[in-house]
């Protein structure tokens, strides 16, 4: 055979026509796009012809890939790099948000066919987009790919239920035909080691992360219960075991993170101040169950084994060797754990939290580090000693790879010791508001007075100096100073010295997050003062009632807040939504506001949490996919409603946060539609407040002009001009009033307020009068010689009545300069030989005027 031979074939004359037809538009499409090319991309007309043209070649290419044709594909892979240029970081989330259960069920297939881990990636990406989790895509993976096929998937056991050796973990590639140990599976150096399927495993344990990502109760069953892809015992051995890499376990606690800690009814105790207080509980055993009675510990039965187990691991890793990257990863992972365990309470006694912090400070002394190992015999050669002190004083700051895995490390347990703080102060405001209640109940059954008793009555003057005075005010610093000594866990010199040398590190996140931290210590003392001045100390039945739904309640909106919501989470929100709003009325009065319970929310963080949720990006072409988030909006916007209701300091702090309110994209009609109503609502204000409110002028000024473009705006100026007209009387009273009561205020010889409404106006009416019909577009008109001299006439007019007659002499008016102006400077005959009467209309008014 000859390699260039070919076969000739005789093909149908339709397809010989396609085929000169292609050719023929091939260098004429060519020609196009390279004159298409040389144009810039401008907004308009062009641009939404510009994207059809786009979506048609996207079309041609997509037919071009119909037949699953392997040289077409490999043609289309050289290029792959060239369509990832097309879409930007922002339309990610806009194109994982078109895959629908097709184009899984697709990825699925491929994955089972090949068991590549660049699907198990694919499949990932589909699960979590820009931190927020996609519930239905992670039930619709998990359901497929772990309960209907199971046939992809790597599954690891103990020995013991496998007939193997006892507490070692075994893998099987093949669906349990054959078993291999971890630690050689995972072991370069083994006979039974393979990259790809190393590789597999490594991603199908990020997928498994992925999966329950966001607390996805479906996913977290399938894989630790009903099928026990990986257990609490499996997952708990790989982290202990030294067997397995460092790198490895890092990834096992990951996964324990969110398979077992991360889950459930465990919420945060700390994230945000408790400064709610039932009266009833203060003080008594009872505080410590009203306060955790809404969060179940579902780690109760194992938190003893995991917390021995770090308590050893911390103490075994005071001192971080940077050349080993993967223990200090593992480090890192170990301290993300117990940042959780810390966060949601576990560790709530003050011995064990005391016990924690001896370790966690030795392990943020970077002083203590070391470059590379010891050798176990000799220990460190005077050489080596050398470059260790070396080290230790100015090598570990700079930046490099295994300095960055450090400092990783580092910043996660400063994470936890910003909680400890936080642990702290809310340790001592419970102890104060106990002191007070003592102290008031002493006082209520008239027993020796106790110290803090002389605070409760307004007649206390912190300010008096004399000697008795004096001394009471010294008990009761005193009293003061045991309190805080008796429930502080940090030693300030110490951890202060560690806190800076942490601040020379020549990475961002370490400055700040130590300089932080550093305040906060320092401050703790008056965060808990400024707490103490906002807490609230509930004494009736119902506002108990409510901080408790209020407490159990949040947790579960915060969590909600930022996700990607399935029809059960919808409804899930909205019957929280719909709770909330009811405290914030009196009974069936929605007009009548509840400050107690609106005080109780604000205390528990709403606004935040609502904030967060009015934040959310949807994408306003997948109606089908977000119509729950509607009903969301909705019933969140009713709730601020209900919540800044004649409340100053709820009004307040969301006039702060107007950029994140107004931060609404939408379809530009729906948004021009909105903006209208506006601007009718603000001149509503302004006509019905008027000289108690001028700022409504200063805002529709905004609305009619661009400062610093000096850019006006002719829709909003016919806007804000047809609604003042339309409320004249009140609108613009001043202007309606006498030449003397005009007089006085101007002079501001009237009633306060009235001169500044009457400046903001005039200065509002001047701007939208401003590029309504300019000189150079009068004089245009005026002279060109293609428009009837009726048509002329009012322009003419306006020139006259606008321009010259209002005025009281030229400069004012303007018309000293249109002598000099370019359609008015001519030669003299030119005139007189122009048929055009409004010209010389023009000339001989500004003879008089000049």
């Amino acid at each position: 055979m000859y390699d260039d031979a070919y076969t000739l074939q005789l093909v149908e004359k339709r397809d010989v026509m396609n085929l000169n037809y292609v050719a023929g538009m091939v260098p004429f499409l060519y020609n196009l796009i390279q004159d298409l090319l040389q144009c810039s991309l401008k907004e308009g007309d062009e641009e939404t012809h510009m994207i059809r043209i786009f979506k048609e070649a996207y079309d041609v290419l997509h037919a071009y890939m119909i037949g699953k044709s392997r040289k077409n594909a490999l043609y289309f892979a050289k290029y792959i790099d060239f369509f990832q240029t097309q879409f930007t970081q922002k339309m990610i989330r806009k194109i994982v948000d078109r895959i629908t259960k097709n184009h899984l069920d697709i990825y699925i297939d491929l994955l089972r066919k090949h068991q590549n881990y660049r699907f198990l990636d694919l499949l990932q990406v589909l699960c979590v987009c820009d931190g927020v989790s996609i519930p239905n895509n992670q039930t619709y993976i998990t359901e497929k790919w772990l309960r209907t096929y199971k046939d992809s998937v790597f599954l690891t056991d103990r020995g013991q239920n496998i007939n193997k050796r006892p507490n070692i973990i075994y893998v099987s590639t093949n669906n349990t035909q054959s078993w291999v140990t971890l630690h050689e599976f995972v072991n370069p150096d083994s006979p039974e080691y393979n990259q790809e399927q190393y590789d597999f495993l490594i991603h199908q344990l990020e997928l498994f992360k992925a999966l329950t990502y966001g607390r996805n109760d479906f996913g977290i069953h399938v894989i630790t219960r009903e099928f026990g892809y990986l257990t609490w015992e499996d997952a708990f051995l790989c982290i202990t075991s030294n067997l397995l890499p460092d790198s490895i376990r890092a990834r096992y606690c990951e996964l324990i993170i969110g398979l077992f800690v991360d889950v459930g009814n465990n919420y945060s105790v700390l994230d945000n101040p408790n400064i709610c207080f039932v009266y009833e509980y203060v003080g008594s055993k009872d505080a410590e169950r009203e306060q955790s009675q809404f969060v179940v510990k579902d780690l109760v039965t194992i938190f003893p084994v995991l917390r021995d187990w770090l308590a050893e691991f911390l103490n075994d890793n005071c001192i971080m060797t940077a050349s080993d990257i993967g223990h200090n990863l593992l480090i890192e992972q170990v301290l993300r754990l117990l940042q959780h365990l810390v966060k949601f309470g576990y560790y709530s006694d003050l011995d064990d939290v005391r016990r924690l912090l001896t370790p966690l400070l030795s392990q943020l002394d970077g002083r203590h580090d070391v470059p590379f190992p010891k050798d176990k015999g000799k220990g460190y050669s005077k050489e080596g000693q050398k470059t260790v002190n070396k080290y230790r004083e100015s090598g570990r700051f700079d930046i490099c790879p295994e300095t960055e895995a450090v400092v990783k490390a580092k910043f996660q347990a400063m994470e936890v010791l910003d909680l400890l703080l936080t642990f702290q102060r809310n340790i001592r405001l419970k102890t104060f508001v106990e002191k007070f209640k003592v102290a008031e109940q002493n006082a209520l059954k008239r027993r020796n007075q106790t110290t803090m008793e002389p605070l409760l009555y307004e007649s206390f003057n912190p300010q008096d100096t004399t000697k008795k005075a004096l001394k009471k005010q010294k008990e009761v610093l005193r009293e003061l100073k045991d309190m805080f000594h008796a429930s502080a866990i940090f030693d300030i010199d110490h951890t202060t010295s560690v806190l800076l040398d942490l601040s020379n590190y020549k990475y961002d996140i370490m400055v700040t997050k130590s300089l932080d931290i550093l305040n906060k210590l320092y401050s703790s003392q008056s965060d808990m003062f400024r707490l103490a001045v906002e807490a609230q100390i509930l004494l009736s039945q119902d506002s108990a009632r409510v901080h408790r739904e209020v407490q159990r309640s949040l947790p579960v909106l915060r969590r909600l807040a930022k996700q990607k919501l399935n029809d059960q989470q919808v409804l899930l929100m909205s019957e929280i939504l719909d709770e909330l709003a009811e405290f914030c009325h009196l009974p069936k009065n929605p007009q009548e506001p509840h400050f107690m319970n609106q005080n109780i929310m604000i205390s528990h963080g709403i606004l935040d949490i609502v904030l967060d949720i009015l934040s959310q990006e949807i994408d306003a072409k997948l109606l089908d996919q977000y119509c729950g988030m509607r009903v969301i909006f909705q019933k969140t916007l009713y709730l601020l409603q209900l919540l800044i209701r004649e409340n100053d300091n709820v009004q307040f702090r969301i006039f702060n946060h107007l950029d994140v309110l107004l931060d609404v994209t939408v379809v530009p009609s729906d948004l021009a539609l909105a903006l209208k109503e506006q601007v009718k609502k603000i001149v509503r204000l302004a006509a019905e407040h008027q000289h108690n409110a001028s700022e409504f002028l200063d805002l529709l000024n905004v609305l009619v002009k661009v400062e610093g473009l000096d850019l006006t705006i002719k829709r909003n100026q016919a806007l804000v001009m047809k609604y003042i007209m339309q409320t004249f009387k009140k609108a613009a009273y001043v202007l309606d009033q006498s030449r003397e009561a005009r007089e006085l205020i101007l002079t501001n010889r009237g009633e306060e307020g009235h001169l500044s409404y009457f400046a903001h106006l005039v200065d509002l009416l001047a701007t939208c009068a401003e590029t309504i019909l300019p000189v150079d577009e009068i004089l245009w008109v005026i002279n060109h010689p293609d428009i009837d001299c009726n048509i002329k006439r009012p322009f003419i007019k306006f020139m006259m009545w606008v321009y010259m007659k209002p005025a009281e002499n030229i400069i004012e008016s303007g018309a000293a300069d249109l002598q000099h102006h370019k359609y008015v400077i001519t030669d003299e005959n030119e005139i007189f030989n122009t048929d055009s009467l409004a010209t010389a209309l023009v000339v001989k008014h500004l003879i008089i005027y000049c």
